[in-house]
């Protein structure tokens, strides 16, 4: 009589703990049995709450049974499957059993867990031995390999011819022999249309899950994950690693260090694309297809022309879009916040972010908010609204006809070579204007309005110069101050109608540096030089 022992082991990894063996939930295996009576029975074996590390209570001897009367395909499904146990199949013809091969599949996952499961399934005629621990467990099934496809959870196993499709492994080895498996060092490993675990190990690796639904484990180092086509669960583990998305409904877990997610929707239908790093969603804005899961992930990437919502959480975040009109939204933390070309709104939010426009002439108005925080905003090209909001920032105008608003604090605004508005608010300011004519106000505190000095840049008008306030035009060449002087003139409309406007002009070129609205009725106008300050009206 041949008696054939399925012995089952469940593994829990949680990513960063390491594997535990835990209970598991329903059991359904298929076999090609031959002619006449066949008997399954299923044993679990008995174990105590403390001899794994995630068992808290005690596990029960359960008992399963299943006679069939005829050949044919038979089904054992048991309710439960606690730890390790055993299901032995006689099929009554007293040979020796031939048949050893392990059979894994990927058993459940969900959203609202950290962790993914495994399960081997050993066809031989011993059952396994008594294991405690799992430093015992671990070497014991890295010994064996699994058949390779058509077999599935409710596929078939024809035991006559089984024995030919176990090839050798090396004790200690990967769960499954035959996915692909790292060293220590970089790797660079591609899994197969079927569903595959594969593990970089140490190493800056590069990993391709391909199709199937995968598991892909970078390790230790800064590694490359693809996860290919199908519903993949992708773990980073410690280094600094970069995940791409090409499809599926996946998980998404970085592990220690900085890491990225890099979609690429290149040739897709256009859609909007949902991405919030706090919440740990990434999807379809418009239908639930693809819906992702993300966990400690820091920066996103997004390359291609949909438009892009996304938000970052209370770290430091990466938020780079492509062409598109996208809403980026920071949040929390020191961010970098980069859109493509489009009409984009970027929000910074609390920290020290940076936070860059289009960088081609084919980008669109943008508007920018920087909140809380000292922030570096460059608008890039096209006509843009920046707004510094709180904190002392560095504003650039970028390529257009822009409107810079410092907001509170001491804010450094610089136009672009069109003409531009900024307007300094709160604060001790430094404008420049740029190389174009520009409409400027400094707002309240004692702002410096700077002019390089050469022919090129250009004349700003200055709505609100105030030298009682502290105000000071700032020259930017080699000059002394009686190079310069003062001309007053009226310009309707440009200011009270009773004040005539002063019009400051370096004397070698006859070039009008600044106009003052209003500036005649200024008792001093103040221009630095070198560091020294001179009353031009003197």
């Amino acid at each position: 009589m041949t008696a054939y022992t399925f012995s089952a082991i469940m593994v829990r990894f949680v990513p960063g703990s390491g594997p535990d063996i835990l209970e598991a939930g329903p059991l359904e295996v298929t076999l090609d049995v031959g002619e006449g009576t066949t008997s399954f029975y299923y044993v679990v074996d008995f174990v105590t709450a403390n001899s794994f590390a995630a068992i808290t209570t005690d596990l029960l001897i359960e008992q399963v049974s299943f006679v069939s009367q005829t050949a044919g395909t038979e089904t054992l499904g048991a309710p439960s499957l606690e730890a390790f146990g055993q299901i032995r199949h006689d099929n009554g013809d007293n040979a020796d059993p031939s048949v050893s091969l392990v059979y894994g599949l990927q058993y459940d996952w969900g959203p609202a867990s950290d962790a993914y499961t495994l399960l081997f399934f050993l066809i031989d005629g011993d059952p396994l031995p008594s294991i405690d621990l799992n430093s015992e467990m671990l070497p014991l099934i890295g010994e064996y390999g699994r058949p390779p496809e058509p077999y599935g959870q409710t596929g078939t196993i024809d035991l006559s011819t089984a024995a030919g499709l176990l090839g050798p492994t090396e004790p200690g080895g990967p769960l499954l022999h035959d996915d692909p498996t790292g060293t220590e060092g970089p790797d660079s490993l591609t899994g197969t249309d079927a569903a595959d675990l594969i593990d970089g190990l140490g190493g800056n690796d590069t990993l391709d899950g391909g199709d199937g639904d995968d598991v892909i484990v970078g390790g230790a180092g800064d590694d490359n994950l693809r996860d290919g086509a199908g519903n993949d669960t992708v773990v980073g583990d410690d280094g600094e690693d970069t995940f791409y998305n090409f499809g599926g409904q996946d998980v998404f877990e970085g592990g220690a260090g900085r890491d990225r997610l890099v979609t690429d929707l290149t040739g897709l239908a256009n859609d909007i694309l949902a991405v919030d790093l706090e919440a740990g969603t990434h999807g379809r804005y418009q239908s639930d297809i693809g819906q992702d899961t993300l966990v400690g992930i820091e920066d996103f990437i997004a390359i291609g022309d949909w438009d892009v919502r996304a938000a970052g959480s209370s770290v430091a975040n990466l938020l780079e879009t492509d062409a598109g009109n996208d809403f980026l939204n920071g949040r929390g933390g020191d961010d970098s916040l980069r859109a493509g070309d489009g009409q984009d709104t970027l929000v910074g939010g609390a920290g020290n972010d940076t936070i860059l426009g289009g960088a081609t002439a084919a980008d669109l108005r943008d508007v920018v908010y920087g909140g809380d925080g000292d922030d570096i905003i460059d608008g890039g090209y096209g006509n843009d609204e920046l707004r510094g909001d709180a904190g002392n920032d560095d504003i650039a105008g970028g390529f257009g006809a822009d409107t810079v608003i410092g907001g509170t604090g001491d804010d450094t605004l610089t136009g672009s070579a069109f003409g531009d508005e900024i307007f300094g608010g709160d604060g001790f300011d430094f404008i420049n204007g740029g190389f174009g004519s520009d409409r400027v106000n400094g707002g309240a505190g004692g702002d410096r309005f700077f002019h390089l000095g050469i022919a090129d840049h250009g004349n700003d008008w200055i709505q609100d110069y105030d030298a009682a306030e502290g105000d000071v035009l700032v020259y930017g060449g080699s000059a002394t101050a009686d190079q310069f002087q003062v001309n007053i003139a009226t310009t309707p409309t440009a200011g009270d109608a009773g004040v005539d406007e002063a019009f400051v002009i370096y004397r070698p070129t006859g070039q009008i540096l600044w106009a003052l609205v209003d500036g005649d009725g200024q008792d001093a106008i103040n221009l630095s030089l070198g560091g020294q300050v001179f009353d031009l009206t003197i």
